[in-house]
């Protein structure tokens, strides 16, 4: 089983690089500082935002695998043979126990396939090795072209063919595995020229793919290259970096061993013996991080060089990468910034206008302020459209963590005295509030609100043009309280739906507030602890965090006091999640405690919070930039007793989109746009649940 992808902490920058340094006489240089390095980008030098100098103690987890590929589609029977002998010589060297984890794959005409592992029992992978039945086969020959039907070129494109397949196959299962990779290509690689691949999509890809999976492709054979005789791959180095200049060889071994920072060595007579010089040689290394430039277009070709103080070293790093606009969030841009009153204003223009122009209208507008729920309440009455009420409904919900409108003349702040007293009370309920609540059940709606899909035109490695929030569909669930927790059914059967992570999370004392998921057909968010958790977490971490007061807001139930709050990380109980992560397999759940800020309104008599937001500071260099949470609470009534539960909540999230991408007979995920999405909820027909039983006859309603 794949390794889970590590969990990215924004201390890395969006470009990494693993760098190899050796000294005249070709030995690997440990002792360099990030003082020692410059990188430059396209010529212009960065920032680094990281640098770690890697151990070379082969016990050191994620350091180093060795992997070795067996050609037995481009290499002639006695070649091939001469290839596995080396390679099981180097297994199975000082008695099995190897220095690195180490696999072998094998391509043959039959397809790809793999030795289990990585493992550092170099006997039991030599041993898999002779057997062959029992190593995993990653893919068949079906489906591509057979080689014993061609003859000529076409046999040479066909091994083109079929051997980048298997080098992005093999980049793609190595991208799953933390850690640096040596990938060693027994042989000279595949046949390139006329007819044989050389798609601007390959090129980009396979640069991007082994740089995410940090694999360093090397060459080693025994045998010179017939092909040098032919072609100076020197100009190849280079890169490709526009649709133009692609070429067939740009996708040769001899190109990208180097571009990914490796060699190819041939007419090697030892290779057991190269192979232990290179390994050796390439586990020590360094791992720099930088900020990329932003990029325009797609595929923005960068080419980079990495200078030490000490210019008699010599340094083997990746040549190059493609940048994309996607690396960084664009978010768009609204026709216009509008307050309440100018809103208030705009919207007394709209009788005459169709439904779909006057919701056109509304939706490329952002409020500069809050707009309150009994004037959203008091336009929805007037606006009669489907569309333009929806529309309306985004923008104020969009509005919903700003600060309202000021107030000419405002109440003065109580003392702070009073405000201990107010907040001391708030305390009581929340720690009574959650103990009382009985059990109960509530219908909750969410009205879903996102971006337009993509158009097919249009290229995923760059932002959507159309990013407006449209509404996208409403769901019905019934909510179960039962014994202090809560239960979402959509079926009203009382499905519990928590998983066994939530639920130790939740032993740990961290709040999952909103949970972001992604299938293959759509994007969704699933707000947790809006009756109870999210009450008690906030003011337990705000008491000890940054607390003050904001300010009185008048409402029709009467005055509120609302308090600002701050929670730095360290203090913080509240999780962001996210699923899932590109890197790995594609199904790491991003968990991060965040630092988070937000208000509380709270009833000055009573200490009851009838508002509460919560806004997530994530940080830098993350998945997610935005994950705020709305709650109003207000009074229902259960079994004749008045309680207060949460009747309206606005979710808000923005984060990356994870891709799928199909390519070499395999599928993986990979980062795409920033998006958005926002859940408009409300809840309503609460009714206390009770433990008897009785028969309804045909003609009785369910009570839900």
């Amino acid at each position: 089983m794949h390794d889970a992808a590590p969990q990215p902490d924004g201390t890395d920058g969006l470009i990494r690089l693993d760098v190899a340094v050796r000294d005249a006489s070709g030995q690997p240089v440990t002792d360099l500082g990030a003082n020692d390095f410059t990188i430059l980008d396209d010529d212009q030098p960065q920032q680094l935002v990281s640098f770690h100098a890697a151990n070379a103690d082969p016990n050191a987890p994620h350091n180093v695998e060795v992997v070795f590929v067996l050609d037995e589609i481009n290499l002639a029977s006695e070649e091939s043979k001469q290839a596995e002998h080396a390679v099981a010589e180097y297994l199975q060297s000082s008695m099995g126990d190897l220095p690195h984890p180490a696999l072998v794959y094998v391509l043959s005409s039959k397809g790809l396939s793999v030795t289990s592992g990585p493992s550092r029992d170099g006997n039991a992978i030599a041993s898999e090795l002779a057997i062959r039945k029992v190593m995993r086969l990653i893919w068949t020959a079906d489906g591509l072209y057979q080689l014993n039907r061609f003859q000529g070129i076409a046999i040479r494109n066909s091994r083109n063919n079929f051997s980048l397949n298997a080098l992005g196959s093999i980049v793609i299962e190595e991208r799953s595995r933390p850690g640096r990779k040596l990938v060693f290509w027994m042989g000279n690689g595949w046949p390139t020229g006329e007819g044989c691949e050389d798609s601007f999509d390959y090129i980009t890809e396979f640069s991007t793919r082994i740089r995410e999976a940090r694999v360093v492709l090397s060459g080693i054979s025994a045998w010179p290259n017939p092909a040098d005789r032919v072609f100076d791959y020197k100009e190849s180095h280079k890169g490709v970096a526009t649709e133009r200049q692609k070429n067939s060889w740009a996708l040769s071994l001899q190109v990208l061993a180097p571009q990914s920072g490796g060699e190819v060595l041939t007419g090697r007579k030892d290779l057991e013996r190269a192979l232990e010089e290179a390994i050796d040689k390439e586990s020590a290394y360094y791992t720099l991080s930088f900020d990329p430039p932003r990029a325009r277009t797609a595929d923005e070709y960068q080419p980079l060089r990495v200078l030490l103080k000490d210019a008699s070293l010599t340094v083997k790093t990746s040549a190059a990468y493609y940048n994309q606009p996607i690396f960084y969030d664009d978010p768009p841009v609204p026709a216009a910034r509008v307050s309440v009153a100018k809103l208030d204003a705009l919207l007394q223009t709209f009788h005459g206008l169709s439904d779909g122009d006057a919701a056109n209208r509304l939706e490329s507008l952002e409020l500069t302020e809050r707009m309150s729920a009994k004037q959203l309440d008091d336009w929805k009455e007037r606006l009669h459209g489907s569309k333009t009420n929806a529309a309306l409904v985004a923008v104020a919900d969009a509005s919903s963590f700003l600060d309202p409108p000021e107030v000419k003349a405002p109440m003065p702040a109580p003392s702070i005295e009073e405000q201990r007293r107010m907040l001391a009370k708030t305390v009581v309920y929340v720690s009574k509030a959650m103990v009382r609540l009985p059990n109960f059940y509530a219908v909750r709606t969410i009205h879903q609100y996102r971006q337009p899909q993509q158009k097919e035109s249009e290229s995923w490695k760059v932002p959507p043009v159309d990013q407006l929030l449209q509404p996208k569909g409403t769901l019905s669930a019934t909510m179960f309280y039962r014994n202090g927790a809560e239960v979402a059914d959509a079926s009203g059967m009382g499905r519990k739906n928590v998983s066994a992570q939530e639920e130790m999370n939740a032993m740990q004392g961290h709040w999952s507030g909103l949970v972001t998921r992604e299938t293959s057909r759509s994007q969704g968010m699933d707000t947790r602890g809006t009756f109870g958790p999210i009450l008690s977490t906030v003011i337990v971490d705000a008491a000890q965090s940054r607390l003050e007061w904001r300010g009185w807001e008048q409402h029709a139930s009467g005055m509120r006091a609302a308090f600002k709050y701050a929670v730095p990380q360290a203090r913080s109980h509240y999780e962001v999640t996210y699923c899932c992560l590109a890197e790995g397999t594609g199904i790491t759940v991003f968990r991060k405690l965040s630092a988070y800020h937000g208000e509380i309104q709270i009833d000055p008599e009573t200490g009851a919070i009838v508002r509460l937001t919560v806004q997530a500071d994530i940080g830098p260099r993350q998945p997610i930039v935005r994950s705020d949470i709305l709650v109003d609470y207000a009074p229902q009534t259960l079994g004749n007793v008045e309680y207060m539960c949460p009747s309206r909540s606005v979710t808000i999230w923005r984060g990356r989109r994870s891709e799928m991408v199909h390519e070499w007979n395999q599928s993986f995920r990979a980062y795409g746009p920033f998006v958005t999405m926002m859940d408009d909820v409300s809840f309503d027909r609460y009714h206390l649940f009770r433990g008897e039983a009785r028969i309804l006859t045909g003609d009785e309603a369910l009570p839900f």
